[in-house]
């Protein structure tokens, strides 16, 4: 969304501005395109990123960061709202108290995630802005 935002800032569209553009259904595979020489440039999270730069920096030593978007509020974690309330107390415990915990941590360390915290619904207004907007020029 947010390069298609950035398009539309510039008065342009993927159809105006790409000569080309495919989905790759996911930030590593779009890496791993850009790595290959499959596309010029993709879109990736930057905790992909870091996290591949850190961890497998063969998946990124051909690709460059040109341009970053402002801090958002990271994608949720949901669960079913089918499930128990009790089950999910239980998954929101262990989830926020990993940080507290000897295996949380080990986990949280190979995520390069320090922990999990409640979201603030703010974190998330910038990209409803976004959407909006988006909607909106797709309406139009």
């Amino acid at each position: 969304m947010v390069p298609l935002y950035w398009l539309y800032k510039m008065s342009e569209s993927p159809k105006t501005f790409f000569k080309k553009s495919i989905f790759t259904y996911s930030h590593s595979n779009s890496l791993m395109a850009v790595s290959r020489h499959l596309v010029d440039g993709a879109s990736v999270d930057g905790l992909v990123w870091d996290y591949y730069s850190s961890q497998n920096p063969q998946r990124v030593t051909q690709t460059k960061v040109i341009m970053r978007s402002r801090p958002f509020g990271n994608p949720p974690i949901v669960v079913s709202k089918a499930m128990s309330e009790g089950l999910r107390s239980k998954i929101a415990r262990v989830i926020y108290g990993m940080d507290k915990d000897e295996e949380g941590r080990d986990i949280l360390n190979q995520i390069m995630v320090d922990k999990f915290i409640k979201p603030r619904e703010d974190w998330y207004e910038p990209i409803r802005e976004m959407a909006r907007l988006l909607a909106q020029i797709d309406r139009g």
